[in-house]
């Protein structure tokens, strides 16, 4: 991955129209949840490039039992 230059700021994202009335604390949260979700979909993505696990399940007859 190529490394990152500078982080996004809060007054990056309140520079947006879509963003101008949040406060700092509302702008904060939003980029610690981009943040956030950014990383679970490069965990995601990491490991399904890895090699898929097999897991075996044992082979279990049911029997019919009549009362």
């Amino acid at each position: 991955m190529p490394e990152r230059n500078q982080d996004i700021t809060v007054d990056n994202v309140k520079a947006l129209n879509s963003f101008k009335h949040y406060t700092t604390a509302q702008a904060e949260e939003l980029l610690n949840t981009i943040k956030t979700f950014t990383t679970i979909g490069l965990t995601i993505f990491s490991q399904r490039s890895s090699p898929i696990k097999i897991i075996d399940l044992p082979n279990i007859e049911y029997e019919k039992k009549i009362a």
